[in-house]
């Protein structure tokens, strides 16, 4: 009894992983391997960034036909109706597989009050009190942490400062000039940090990340907004101690291609 085309490659996914030495702990075959041991009409396609669903959806929206599909891993095994589909599904792979840009992100967590407060951070430097004066009015700012963020476009990802502040960042970079934050968010960690403004205070020692961890959150700020390319801005800010004082967020950005 012959073998059907999808059995054959389910056949040819189980031979390349006992045939191929190291497979599990190297990067994925090229393709002149692969179809040593696929049926001739399925072509693989290799996907280093974008998912099996990315892949798929661009095959409707592009409406390039597909007569059967199995995938294995990060590979997607695809066999076409005629051979001008396939070679639209290859020149697909080969443009919109690749890495998108990044984002280098620089985050200052500043902490503004009447006075300089011992152990609260070095002063911050008259470029970044430019920026924020605009905006706060505060004798005193002190970088209490910072933290510098690398992320693809399109890329969630979480930051912590001083301990205590989690920072969680989405960039969507639009072009080489401009870049979208499309969330940002600063919360405490500190379970007993209380919302009512009466109990709004500057904050005290710092606990560890790992403590800090297995605590509940409270969102400080909350923000959405475009940058240009190494621009700074202040992503927001918090009040304390009835606007005696504030958390203050401030961003520069770096567009890398």
């Amino acid at each position: 009894m012959s073998s059907s085309p999808i059995q054959m490659l389910k056949y040819a996914c189980l031979m390349l992983v006992l045939m191929i030495p190291g497979l599990a702990h190297s990067e994925p075959s090229s393709a002149p391997e692969w179809k040593h041991i696929l049926p001739p009409e399925f072509e693989p396609f290799e996907l280093k960034y974008l998912t099996r669903g990315d892949f798929q959806h661009l095959l409707r929206s592009l409406d390039i036909p597909v007569s059967k599909m199995e995938f294995y891993e990060n590979t997607l095994f695809l066999s076409f109706p005629d051979d001008e589909s396939r070679a639209q599904a290859v020149e697909m792979h080969q443009k919109m597989d690749v890495r998108p840009p990044r984002a280098v992100l620089h985050l200052w967590l500043i902490l503004a009050t009447q006075t300089p407060q011992p152990g609260y951070g070095e002063p911050a430097s008259p470029s970044l009190q430019t920026e924020i004066e605009p905006y706060f009015d505060f004798p005193s700012y002190q970088i209490m942490d910072r933290t510098y963020v690398h992320m693809d476009s399109g890329e969630k990802g979480d930051s912590y400062l001083a301990g205590r502040y989690k920072a969680t960042i989405k960039p969507r970079v639009l072009d080489s000039h401009t870049i979208k934050l499309e969330e940002f968010t600063l919360r405490d960690l500190d379970p007993g940090y209380n919302l009512a403004p009466e109990q709004n205070r500057v904050d005290p020692k710092p606990t560890t990340v790992s403590d800090a961890l297995r605590k509940t959150d409270t969102r400080l700020i909350k923000a959405k907004f475009t940058m240009t390319d190494q621009d700074t801005v202040v992503a927001g800010g918090w009040l304390l101690e009835g606007g005696k004082a504030a958390l203050i967020t401030v961003m520069t950005v770096k567009i890398i291609e």
